[in-house]
């Protein structure tokens, strides 16, 4: 649920006058909003203090009006799931890609000097090595590499892609976080392989995600 927005701006008031220099907004559709317009004016307001912002966004949703309107809000960082450029990946998995539309609104966010995290996902059904690099391709084309994050796709219990993990021949450690460590169209050495030609490709050095341990912090 989201919060009303006259809390929503409440917020980011205090975070302003408590000193805080970033803030960032959870909601994983932040866009999903029929008057996104309206509500990036009022969040501009609210932030008169100029925070850096970040929120989780659809590139498809947004047109070069919009964008102004995100850089006039104080957005500093979008974050764009991407997953990957392969039709047969994305409906594998039940997402929709609109590629023109992305790109169009990538374009407009880095005009308005927006920066754009976008997140790849290694391990998708129907990727092989060449539609991952493909991926990478994409993202080095737009301008979009050194800020990408490359995950290992995850096979958690009681989701749709963990029930046909078998039909697709993944393989997968037996324990959290239940990484994919090979498939029916990519092996594990082509896995490491792609992670390097990420490295090599965006020059940045790949974060392995930190496992979970489930144990007490001491």
């Amino acid at each position: 649920r989201r919060y009303p927005r006259d809390q929503a701006y409440a917020v980011v008031e205090a975070a302003a006058k408590a000193g805080a220099r970033e803030l960032y907004l959870m909601d994983p559709s932040f866009h999903a909003d029929p008057d996104i317009s309206g509500r990036l004016v009022g969040l501009a307001k609210a932030n008169s203090a100029g925070m850096a912002l970040h929120a989780e966004l659809r590139l498809e949703s947004v047109t070069e009006e919009v964008a102004r309107l995100y850089a006039a809000a104080g957005l500093a960082f979008a974050e764009a799931g991407l997953q990957s450029v392969n039709p047969k990946a994305l409906e594998a998995v039940g997402r929709q890609w609109d590629r023109p539309a992305f790109e169009r609104g990538a374009e407009a966010l880095q005009k308005a000097r927006v920066g754009i995290k976008t997140g790849v996902i290694l391990g998708l059904p129907f990727d092989g090595y060449e539609q991952v690099i493909e991926t990478f391709d994409f993202l080095g084309m737009h301008g979009l590499g050194q800020e990408a994050e490359l995950y290992p796709l995850s096979l958690l219990p009681g989701t749709m892609v963990r029930e046909k993990a078998d039909d697709w021949g993944m393989s997968r450690m037996d324990g959290p976080p239940y990484w994919v460590t090979s498939t029916d169209w990519i092996s594990g050495d082509d896995m490491a392989d792609a992670v390097a030609a990420f490295e090599d490709g965006f020059d940045v050095e790949w974060a392995f995600p930190p496992a979970p341990h489930f144990r007490p912090e001491e």
